[in-house]
């Protein structure tokens, strides 16, 4: 019997995970507020705000690389430990748990920009605008979700993934409690609370507005080089905070490509990383369209057919 693509939480259910939802979000957001604020404090920049680059590269890489072009594409392989810790370093991004975001990621595929898409910004009953915002933030709401038996089945059967699913609130506090540790032992109570700002919550948010803004902006302006059947587009300029991302019609023209850095010029840095991976023997059957694939579906004269928009 086929399982249902979506399930509608019970009233209960459904304000514990709002209430959880808006704390994940917005407590970031204030300490993105308040990480420049500790530092004027402070008077200097030090070890603690050096901890938000690297964190943001775990967490950005962790989601666009291990959670999207691993779990949810398989666009490459990798070893069973490399695996595990792509999925923890995706949880540190404060996105949900890897079987959640997968199996809405899944269901975004399926229905994008059309019926049943979870987080599109087109045809909402208010208009432009609000549309804009469900798809960037407000979809996360919703009493639906995904149902994982039907979206990520090959997850669920994945013992050790599982593990590290039901462990997602602990990698999320360690990827703010490491930077405060850090901070602390170069300068005590002042750089504890530094580094859980700046590698800790103001990470967070920039991470998480990276990938909301693929889901928002990404499928309202930009370009459209290759045919897709909806309307998602490339940005350019979040290239690099959404760590390759946000060339998301490349993305959606041919979702299983491990890099996403089709044509010259583009930046892909989760397609840097896979390749690193690949050159040391830690990843291997990297999928990526052939020439005459992206050329079937470029939009150009003699590139393969007309605008579907």
């Amino acid at each position: 019997m086929s399982r249902p693509e979506t399930l509608f939480l019970r009233p209960d259910r459904l304000r514990e995970q709002r209430v959880a939802f808006l704390l994940a979000t917005a407590l970031p957001a204030i300490g993105a507020l308040a990480a420049p604020v500790a530092t004027a404090a402070a008077g200097h920049l030090g070890w603690p705000e050096a901890t938000f680059l690297p964190m943001l590269v775990v967490s950005g890489v962790g989601v666009e690389l291990g959670y999207h072009r691993l779990l949810a594409h398989r666009a490459f392989e990798t070893v069973p430990a490399v695996r595990l810790l792509f999925a923890a370093a995706g949880a540190t991004a404060v996105q949900g748990p890897p079987l959640y975001w997968v199996a809405n990621h899944r269901l975004h595929h399926a229905h994008s920009d059309g019926p049943g898409d979870p987080h599109t910004p087109h045809g909402h009953p208010r208009g432009r605008w609000a549309g804009l915002w469900h798809a960037h933030l407000g979809w996360i709401f919703d009493a639906s979700r995904p149902n994982p038996g039907h979206w990520a089945r090959d997850l669920l059967a994945d013992r050790a993934l599982m593990r590290v699913n039901r462990l997602h609130l602990l990698w999320a506090a360690l990827s703010v409690v490491l930077p405060a540790l850090l901070g602390a032992a170069t300068e005590g109570a002042s750089g504890a609370l530094r580094g859980a700002l700046w590698g800790g919550l103001l990470r967070i948010f920039v991470a998480q507005q990276g990938t909301y803004a693929i889901n928002s902006l990404c499928h309202v302006i930009g370009t459209r080089p290759y045919r897709s059947n909806d309307l998602s587009t490339n940005v350019g300029w979040l290239a690099l905070p959404s760590f390759g991302g946000s060339l998301h019609n490349n993305h959606h023209a041919f979702p299983s490509t491990a890099t996403n850095d089709l044509d010259p010029g583009q930046l892909d840095p989760s397609g840097w990383v896979v390749r690193g991976l690949a050159a040391v023997g830690l990843a291997w059957d990297l999928r990526r369209p052939s020439e005459e694939q992206r050329r079937r579906r470029l939009r150009v004269p003699g590139g393969g057919g007309d605008d579907d928009t």
